[in-house]
């Protein structure tokens, strides 16, 4: 698969999973499973990137949004060094707070490791090596004597250090208010879209001047909703900014969420695809507030846009209706788009989550057609 898109991947040690396996991964990937089988878990782990700062980045933000921590980044004490551990942004994803969370990315291996000491006094050659090559003690805001490392390693070699209790990792840490656009390749069920979506009116509509395939996009799901045009506007008296559009039905602006939750997502899908710098996007429940009658369209618009953009497609669903348009949408692309779509199923037996990948179409059409689905307790 072009583009270095996943075709294997595996996360140990990641919230609920001890270990999960994922193979044969396509470019279209339908997640389906069981509730709390792990469906978002495992979108949140799929966010891994390679690059450390990003990593850091993104599930950093991932816990904004989920208000698990502040809207700001505070640097921890860095006398309280126990607590430190308790509360840093990898332990959140940790299951076993005493061991790495890995990663497997292809043939590519990764680990993101608590260590508890003076890392300009380590006798372990691999630390020593690193901060060594990179002078790390020589920049401004590193703390030489911290007890507060993250260690990242890819096939068992350092390529990042981070502590988060040092003002110099203050600069990278991603502050929401001055995201890119996308911030993070996701859509999460809690994301408050409309206040993103005012917020960055000007670098959406103005700097990437995404406003007329938007509402061209937007038509085709919403027939009889012609968006003319766009605007920023602030909410009364509530100090945030929501998006506001005129349509040819009625010439003055109005507030998108008079629409709904189902055209704000959309709107919103049509924003992460068409600005994304990235080789992936996550969605979470892609059909949430969508009428049945739309989700044919709605997959054919989100494949058709990821096989031009090159983008690899990672999303979520609890709804048959939803699987089954996923396919009858692939059915009406061309047999390339066929090929490479997948249904991946999740399911738990006792206190382990493992997975299935389905390919082939037919094997799809067979899956998704017959009982049992989206993994139901069958090996219990």
């Amino acid at each position: 698969m072009q583009n270095n898109h996943l075709t294997y991947f595996k996360i140990e040690n990641f919230k609920k999973f001890d270990s999960l396996e994922i193979q044969d991964i396509g470019q279209f990937n339908l997640i389906v499973g069981d509730n709390n089988v792990g469906k978002t878990c495992l979108l949140e782990a799929l966010l891994f990137d390679k690059r450390p700062k990003n990593t850091i980045n993104w599930f950093h933000e991932l816990l904004i949004k989920r208000r698990l921590i502040p809207n700001l980044f505070i640097l921890l004490n860095e006398e309280n060094k126990e607590l430190n551990f308790e509360s840093n942004t990898f332990t959140f994803y940790q299951k076993n707070k005493k061991r790495p969370i890995s990663f497997q990315i292809n043939e590519d291996r990764y680990s993101i490791e608590n260590i508890f000491e003076e890392i300009h006094k380590t006798s372990k050659e691999d630390l020593k090596n690193f901060t060594d090559k990179v002078s790390l003690f020589d920049y401004d805001g590193i703390r030489k004597k911290s007890k507060n490392w993250i260690v990242f390693k890819n096939n068992d070699d350092v390529k990042f250090l981070l502590d988060l209790t040092s003002t110099y990792y203050e600069n990278f840490i991603n502050k929401p208010e001055n995201s890119k656009i996308p911030s993070i390749p996701s859509l999460m069920l809690n994301d408050e879209l409309e206040k993103f979506l005012g917020k960055h009116y000007e670098q959406i509509f103005v700097k990437l001047n995404l406003g007329v395939k938007i509402s061209e996009i937007i038509l085709k799901l919403f027939p009889n909703i012609e968006i003319t045009e766009f605007q920023s506007s602030e909410i009364n008296l509530l100090s945030f900014k929501s998006l506001m559009i005129k349509t040819t039905e009625r010439d003055e602006f109005h507030n998108i969420r008079e629409y709904g939750e189902g055209f704000v997502r959309s709107i919103y899908i049509t924003i992460l695809l068409l600005s994304s710098d990235y080789n992936k996007i996550i969605i979470d429940e892609i059909d949430t507030g969508i009428h049945h009658t739309k989700l044919v369209e709605l997959w054919k618009i989100v494949i058709q846009l990821c096989k031009e953009l090159n983008i690899q497609l990672f999303a979520t669903t609890h709804s048959k209706e939803c699987s089954e348009a996923f396919f009858q949408a692939s059915k009406e692309l061309n047999e390339t788009i066929q090929n490479d779509i997948r249904l991946i199923e999740l399911f738990q037996s006792k206190e382990t989550v493992f997975s299935g990948t389905v390919s082939g179409f037919e094997n799809i059409e067979y899956s998704i057609k017959n009982l049992p689905f989206r993994g139901e307790k069958i090996y219990d």
